[in-house]
């Protein structure tokens, strides 16, 4: 009985084994060859360059949410707002 409870317990892992990279689900969005000349030029910063151009955005009071960019996507069927999580 346990190794059947264990086999079953695989099918629902909280963490199932990943086969496939986030590459696989956003390929094609930005060409290749920029991602790589952008990884290049991060890489090569300094940590307050780095802090600049990646950190501070994101902190930004000012930028534009989620539900915004969404919104702006197209028809939304269903919206759920917790504090600061949208979906």
């Amino acid at each position: 009985m346990f190794l059947i409870a264990e086999s079953l317990s695989r099918d629902f892992s909280m963490f199932p084994e990943e086969t496939s990279s986030i590459h696989e689900h956003v390929r094609g969005l930005v060409p290749t060859r920029e991602v790589e000349v952008e990884l290049q030029l991060l890489g090569n910063m300094d940590i307050d360059s780095y802090i600049d151009r990646v950190v501070a955005p994101a902190e930004d009071p000012n930028r534009v949410g989620a539900c915004a960019i969404i919104a702006d996507l197209g028809r939304i069927s269903e919206e759920e707002r917790d504090g600061p999580y949208y979906s």
